[in-house]
Order: structure tokens, then sequence, then C-alpha cells
């Protein structure tokens, strides 16, 4: 007769917390940091594609290798989050863009347009400085991949849904 060893509950909300951490982190800067990964290696493998279309494909406008390694991460490794622990992981990216944004605001004039200030900043193609690509790399990318990581979870925790479903429906 086997007992069942009681866990501390100190140490399940330790554990619960280290688990969130790693899936904000898998889901923000994990994903952005694995896209520029690829679009390393895809420029060194191939000099003939242009690091200006790279980039427009990788970052500027678009932010489609960001947002589609998100959503395979979030399908793959997030699929046993809670709904609210999935939308949970959005936090630290928004009060990350939500500090960036104020921080833009207060170093423009008021007078000045802020709109156009923040679409070249954060989502423009070809911005060309230092600080707009680490505004698209920093902060765009892994708002954008934790929004994709926060959907890909949900969609994976749905068919896990429907999976137990129908299997309890076939006994």
């Amino acid at each position: 007769m086997q007992t069942a060893v009681q866990i501390p509950a100190r140490v399940r909300l330790t554990w619960t917390a280290l688990l969130y951490f790693a899936h904000a982190f898998l889901a923000s800067l994990g994903a952005t940091l694995l896209a520029f990964g690829l679009e390393s290696l895809i420029e060194r493998l191939d000099n003939a594609i242009p690091i200006d279309k790279l980039d427009t494909v990788f970052w500027g406008p678009t932010f489609a290798f960001p947002i589609l390694i998100g959503a395979l991460l979030g399908m793959c490794f997030g699929g046993r989050l809670s709904r609210l622990a999935a939308r949970l992981l959005l936090v630290f990216p928004l009060l990350q863009a939500a500090f960036a944004i104020a921080q833009v605001i207060h170093e423009t004039n008021l007078y000045e347009s802020v709109l156009p200030y923040l679409q070249h900043r954060f989502l423009a193609h070809d911005c060309g400085s230092f600080l707009c690509n680490l505004g698209q790399m920093g902060i765009t990318a892994p708002l954008f991949s934790s929004i994709a990581y926060m959907i890909g979870s949900e969609g994976a925790a749905s068919i896990i849904r429907l999976r137990k479903a129908s299997t309890k429906t076939l006994e």
C-alpha cells in the first residue's frame, strides 16, 4: 500500500510561480530571440537575400516570424495553462510597452504629434536607428509574440478539452 506524498503549499506556489515566469519568458523574449536567431541563420546561409527584405518579414511592419513562433510555442507548451494564466502572460509585455510609450510621450513636445513618432519607433520598416531597432525587438515583437502565445495556448487548450470530451463520450 502506497501513501501519497503531500507537497507543502509553499513549494507548490513557488513551482507555479516558476512555471508562470518560464511561460512568460518563452512567450515574449524567447520567441523574439528565436526569431532573431532564425533571421541571423538565414542571413548567414543565403547572402542573396538583402537584409532589408529579411527585416521586413521578421521585424518592421509585419512581425510575422515573432508572431508565428509565439503561436507555435503557445500551442506546443501552453496547452495546459488555464485561461487566466494564458491571459496573464500579457502583463509584462503590456507594462513594458506602456512604459516605453510613456517615455516617448515624455521625451517629445506636447505640440508635436506623438503618434507618427510612436509608429516610426515601434512599427516602421527601415527605421535605421538603434533605438528604433531596440524598440521593435525589445518592445513590439515580445508584445506581439505574447499575444500569439496566448492565442496558441488557448487553441491548444480547446483541442485538449475536445479530445477529453470525445474520449468520454466513446467510453
